[in-house]
């Protein structure tokens, strides 16, 4: 599936994937089928290895590249925001590239699935006795 793909990256970049590594990638944190809230902040993550890396992002709206820097994915807020709105209810796939002898090559894909619900817009907190109470004695 990904062995042929040609993607373009948001400077105009295009990579070709040559081949597919059978193996999951070593992130952290592992999101690796995780279900999140669709209004959750980006969630951010390395991956551990020391090839150059690219995240190909798959969702109901099309598919977009974000290239890591020193490992590290960061999500705009503006996609992220848009990702989640499009995708609640459903599954994103999420692959990563790295290049390895000068070669573009995918590890297999993990999903995260976008929850229809949403967290609480605030959080409040409550001393309930005798909790605070007694620790105030300490």
């Amino acid at each position: 599936m990904m062995s042929a793909l040609l993607l373009t990256v948001s400077c105009g970049q295009k990579i070709s994937i040559s081949g597919n590594i059978d193996e999951n990638p070593e992130i952290f944190p592992d999101y690796a089928g995780v279900t999140i809230p669709q209004n959750i902040a980006p969630l951010n993550f390395s991956y551990l290895g020391d090839e150059p890396a690219t995240l190909i992002v798959e969702g109901k709206s099309g598919t977009r590249q974000i290239t890591g820097h020193k490992g590290l994915f960061s999500f705009p807020m503006s996609y992220w925001k848009k990702l989640m709105e499009d995708n609640a209810g459903t599954d994103i796939n999420l692959t990563i590239a790295v290049k390895r002898n000068g070669e573009w090559l995918t590890f297999k894909p993990f999903t995260i699935s976008v929850s229809q619900d949403k967290i609480d817009p605030y959080l409040s907190y409550r001393l309930i006795p005798p909790g605070y109470q007694a620790w105030k004695k300490v």
